[in-house]
């Protein structure tokens, strides 16, 4: 795994060295559950790490350079100029995640942004739903209504 670059996760080395265990002895028994936090604690120069998904698009933006980005955006430039787009033709559409709930007999609503360096953090209790707002704009101010996805309900014909 280390030659692919890919890392192993908890079930993974546990199972693997149940694998070699039982290779040099039929008779060994798994290892305990706690032997992964011992073995740990005795090689404290391996690190752990959280892997999290990431679109493939945004990881090619986040990976491409500022000059890329500039590239990018003087390309766009062109377009605009020798098709005479107006900034009323540009237009940009945007998400952000609504937890909604009851709190002490009160509705409470909490906007959630992403910030590209930092990951969301957000207090989840059992009593909130989880929605989307798309919030839509152009170059030269004008914005639609914003759109509100809810989950699906189940409704009677």
């Amino acid at each position: 795994m280390q030659k692919s670059s890919l890392l192993a996760s908890k079930s993974e080395i546990v199972d693997a060295v149940n694998t070699i265990r039982s290779r040099r002895d039929a008779d060994a028994k798994p290892v305990g559950k706690m032997w992964y936090r011992r073995f740990r604690d005795d090689h404290p120069e391996l690190d752990t790490s959280i892997l999290k998904a990431k679109e493939a698009a945004r990881y090619e933006y986040e990976e491409a350079g500022v000059e890329e980005t500039k590239q990018w955006f003087k390309r766009l430039d062109e377009v605009i100029t020798r098709y005479g787009i107006g900034a009323s033709e540009i237009w940009n559409a945007n998400q952000a995640g609504i937890r909604v709930g009851i709190l002490r007999e009160r509705v409470q609503c909490l906007v959630v942004h992403t910030n590209k360096k930092a990951a969301t953090e957000v207090y989840s209790p059992n009593d909130r739903e989880t929605y989307t707002v798309i919030g839509i704009g152009n170059a030269a101010g004008e914005t639609t209504p914003p759109w509100l996805i809810f989950k699906a309900f189940l409704m009677l014909k």
